[in-house]
């Protein structure tokens, strides 16, 4: 996992932001901010959660931004506490500006750090890896205390084990990168 580029705090005026940044896909990520959610919430227990995805192509559909939207907001089910701010609505934006290829990845970690940089509290650190097998590609591991869990993977074809092993190696040199974007934010204890 070579030519990473990573930064939190990177955009004014929201909760946290960040830019990630892989083999040229530049990902932008914002919590823009606490509010009311809408009046037909689906579970009041939990904070509302909005993503909205836009590309900086036109020749990128509704239909890839919602793709992206969609499983952000899977992973953000799964790993943020969202019941830490019930009755709030929890607006993400995802920006993609350069390139096209493993999107779903660097939308993965930019959300991470965004989160991270609004002081949204997580559940476990979760992180995305691909090995650019497939132009689209994301291999998504959860932390378990020193290891990494592998939870899915999604790309255009098939994902062999190996694979999986092979990220799960990228995924120390990932979390250095991402740990150290988050240095002037977190004082880290081993």
């Amino acid at each position: 996992m070579e030519d990473i580029k990573c930064n939190v705090g990177v955009l004014k005026d929201v909760l946290g932001s960040s830019m990630f940044s892989f083999k040229g896909t530049v990902v932008y990520c914002a919590v823009l901010h606490m509010s009311e959610p809408p009046l037909r919430h689906e579970d009041d227990e939990k904070a509302y959660v909005e993503v909205k995805c836009k590309t900086s192509s036109h020749f990128h559909s509704k239909e890839l931004e919602r793709y992206i939207s969609n499983y952000i907001n899977k992973i953000i089910h799964k790993f943020c506490i969202l019941e830490a701010d019930k009755f709030k609505m929890m607006q993400i934006n995802i920006f993609i500006s350069e390139k096209y290829s493993n999107i779903l990845c660097c939308a993965i970690n930019s959300c991470l750090l965004a989160l991270l940089d609004a002081g949204i509290p997580l559940r476990k650190m979760f992180y995305a890896v691909s090995t650019c097998q497939y132009e689209e590609e994301a291999i998504v591991f959860e932390k378990e205390k020193e290891s990494f869990i592998h939870i899915f993977s999604h790309a255009f074809g098939k994902i062999s084990a190996d694979a999986i092993q092979k990220a799960k190696k990228d995924l120390e040199i990932l979390e250095e990168y991402i740990l150290f974007s988050l240095r002037d934010k977190f004082i880290l204890v081993e």
